[in-house]
């Protein structure tokens, strides 16, 4: 038996997350299962029930996920209060360490977050966000001995601290608290040490997809109307930029193009992009899909001729390569971790953010251009099953985890 094999039967990973499973964040559910399927102890910590299990299918051989849910205010420290029941001495020793520490509402709030992650006794410890990093920041020095990891994925890092003015102290001393950080891209990882953090304690592990059994291609038949039918998957928030994408279907509208486009996803600005293509006159072109699970959103795909993501910041974004993987050629902004995914003229196009003519542009060659557009799919799944596909990811996690239990075992 190897030594990873040995740890792996013994050890316990906590994955902490907002909500799970949520379709915004279905890497993380992907990789819990894929864990689980390994043969690993991963339990969940979620600091609220998501509506969105019902329109994930994980599949027949999907282990199950324990909940341990986290939520604010009295109720946490109501549950922190049946915790301390439940383990008398574990509650007490961390309650007097932190008191020793903090006045007594900070050491209660403090106490009241922590005291759950403790009583799982994890080996590990894995935020899956940086702004989770941040919620816990005055709790992590008490999850010790387990190891701890944060995930830097793009709009907490390179967003909220510019709209909010205190968020990147917080943010620095969140991360400087951490055992390793992951960063969705290699341009996440420029960016953070920019920070000034040791880039030994930075690591690039990419989004992936199951290339091989969920995304596959489908028929490829040129519409019968003679359409171009575009799509793009996600949040309806400002920072995807999805004003661009409708200035520039107005703009190939007026060239005389046939054009639709499809937004698959719900959120904020659902009603300020409407208005907006109301008044350019496109709405009739403009499908306002809705929230889909992964068969929904397969089958948006799967009927657009171009994938097209319009993002003003971006970490490296999964559904680009959930497009890829099924041979939709994509356009995309050249922001954040994008260019590392999508080669300009190879698996499709990249535009600079903001930019609708340079949009319209690349959908406009992609229209009158069939053969282009076969092309360009089958490059971006040929990329994204060298360089993208879940196993591999998987298997890296598992490799970082097994290191730093290793430093753990020798410490």
């Amino acid at each position: 038996m190897t030594e990873g094999s040995r740890l792996d039967r013994s050890m316990r990973l906590v994955l902490v997350v907002n909500r799970f499973p949520t379709l915004s964040e279905t890497g993380i559910f992907n990789k819990a299962q894929g864990l689980r399927t390994a043969g690993w102890d991963v339990q969940v910590v979620a600091h609220g029930r998501s509506a969105d299990a019902p329109l994930l299918d994980p599949g027949e051989t999907a282990p199950p996920v324990r909940y341990a849910l986290v939520s604010r205010g009295r109720a946490r420290s109501a549950h922190a209060a049946l915790l301390a029941l439940w383990h008398p001495s574990r509650a007490w020793n961390t309650w007097r360490a932190i008191r020793e520490r903090a006045s007594l509402p900070e050491a209660l709030r403090t106490w009241s977050l922590a005291l759950p992650l403790i009583d799982l006794q994890a080996d590990i410890i894995h935020f899956e966000s940086s702004g989770l990093a941040v919620t816990y920041l005055a709790a992590l020095p008490y999850l010790r001995p387990a190891r701890l990891i944060a995930s830097c994925r793009g709009s907490a890092e390179k967003v909220t601290p510019i709209v909010d003015g205190g968020r990147r102290e917080l943010l620095v001393r969140s991360l400087e608290a951490m055992d390793r950080v992951h960063c969705v891209s290699r341009d996440m990882l420029e960016h953070l040490a920019g920070y000034g953090f040791p880039r030994e304690r930075l690591f690039v592990i990419h989004p992936a997809v199951d290339a091989e059994r969920r995304w596959l291609p489908v028929p490829r038949n040129p519409p019968a109307d003679g359409r171009l039918r575009v799509v793009a998957v996600g949040r309806l928030h400002w920072v995807k930029g999805l004003d661009t994408l409708l200035q520039a279907l107005r703009d190939l509208l007026r060239e005389g193009l046939d054009v639709r486009v499809d937004l698959v996803g719900t959120g904020p600005e659902r009603e300020r992009l409407a208005f907006l293509a109301h008044t350019f006159g496109i709405h009739e072109r403009v499908h306002f899909l809705g929230a889909h699970g992964p068969d929904g959103v397969r089958s948006a795909i799967g009927s657009a001729d171009v994938f097209v993501l319009t993002s003003l910041s971006e970490g490296l974004n999964n559904a680009t390569l959930e497009a890829m993987a099924m041979e939709i050629p994509v356009v995309v902004s050249a922001v954040g971790g994008m260019p590392e995914a999508v080669t300009d003229g190879c698996e499709g196009f990249l535009v600079p953010p903001g930019d609708a003519t340079a949009l319209a542009s690349r959908l406009c060659e992609l229209a009158r251009n069939p053969a282009l557009r076969s092309t360009m799919g089958k490059n971006g799944r040929r990329r994204v099953q060298a360089s993208f596909d879940l196993s591999p990811q998987v298997a890296s996690f598992l490799n970082v985890y097994r290191e730093l239990l290793g430093r753990a075992s020798s410490s």
